[in-house]
């Protein structure tokens, strides 16, 4: 009888025990606006930096401006045909102009408001990615004849070739302090550049297995990158040690985006598939975490681009393009 009451209180005192509420700070993502941009397939989308104009590029060999607005939704406000097959990516390089590469091994640098076209420069085969450093005047390039070709768009030097893989380079990203370029291939490897000296890879990470598809840097040490299983990795830039792994999608990872919402707080990281999800996940430094997902698009999605205000851009190919927003909630644990 004594060991019962004895129980029975240890039991009322542990639950008066006082207990600190623990809240995590999370995202959802929700859908803003959503219209067909192009009659095919949407391979690029790229933001301007003050987030309000928008440009796509797609199977249907053009080029569309949009102006887009939290309340009013899109406006076109250019579209340009270049006549030279699909074109797989875009990326922006300053106020005035910016960079489109296809099917038919140009890279092609566009100025504003007229919409007239250049060519920048040449590869050997069809060129599937493009990333920029606006500041320096850099585009880089990356195409089926395995390299990642850099251009000065000031004209001070012809373009450097960059060797490294041997299959296909599909993915490019440039680090948020410009030092850095992650080119991702379809002969399973990604491989990191320093931009100051490039030609040769600095760091080359091979724990994919398979072709490699889409490649982010979610912080400047940090780099995520999607492969043709559904993988997605995140891994150091500076030694290639694997850091998390997660079954993230059925079907290839197409695309990978990172954005930095409060600069003490978790990166978020923004994946899409050809099974037509399109997934947030937060980065803590230590642990990926799947905070919210959204089947919209009728098919595979393609193309992925945060804004500066982190507001979030994707193009598939049913040719719809829909931008979403990272709306802040909290979970609250009660712990002892």
């Amino acid at each position: 009888m004594e060991r019962a009451k004895t129980l029975c209180a240890w039991l009322l005192a542990l639950c008066a025990w006082p207990v600190e509420a623990e809240t995590t700070a999370r995202w959802n993502l929700r859908v803003v606006h959503a219209w067909p941009a192009h009659p095919s397939w949407v391979y690029g989308v790229a933001w301007w930096p003050e987030g309000r104009r928008l440009v796509s590029v797609g199977a249907d060999d053009s080029v569309r401006l949009w102006q887009w607005t939290p309340d009013r939704g899109p406006s076109l406000i250019g579209q340009w045909n270049p006549g030279l097959g699909s074109m797989f990516a875009v990326a922006v390089l300053d106020a005035e102009r910016f960079v489109t590469a296809g099917r038919e091994d140009r890279v092609l640098l566009w100025r504003l408001p007229a919409g007239e076209w250049t060519v920048l420069g040449r590869h050997a085969s069809d060129v599937e990615a493009l990333a920029g450093i606006p500041p320096a005047g850099l585009i880089f390039s990356g195409g089926r004849d395995r390299v990642v070709m850099v251009w000065s768009v000031r004209g001070e030097t012809p373009g450097e070739r960059w060797e490294g893989h041997t299959g296909p380079v599909v993915g490019l990203a440039v680090s948020p302090d410009r030092r850095w370029l992650a080119s991702a291939g379809e002969d399973g490897t990604v491989l990191v550049w320093s931009v100051p000296d490039g030609r040769r890879p600095v760091t080359a990470y091979t724990g994919h297995g398979r072709p490699v598809r889409a490649v982010a840097f979610v912080t400047d040490g940090v780099v995520a990158s999607g492969d043709t299983s559904g993988a997605l990795h995140l891994w150091r830039r500076d030694d290639g040690r694997l850091l998390w792994k997660e079954a993230a999608h059925q079907g290839w990872v197409t695309q990978v985006a990172a954005c930095t919402v409060e600069p003490s707080g978790p990166v978020g990281v923004a994946s899409a598939g050809t099974d037509r999800w399109v997934r947030l996940w937060q980065w803590d430094g230590e642990r990926l975490t799947l905070v919210d997902e959204r089947r919209e698009h009728a098919q595979a999605v393609l193309a992925l681009a945060f804004s500066d205000r982190c507001e979030l851009a994707s193009g598939g190919m049913d040719g719809w393009i829909r931008v979403w927003t990272m709306e802040r909630t909290t979970d609250t644990d009660r712990r002892p």
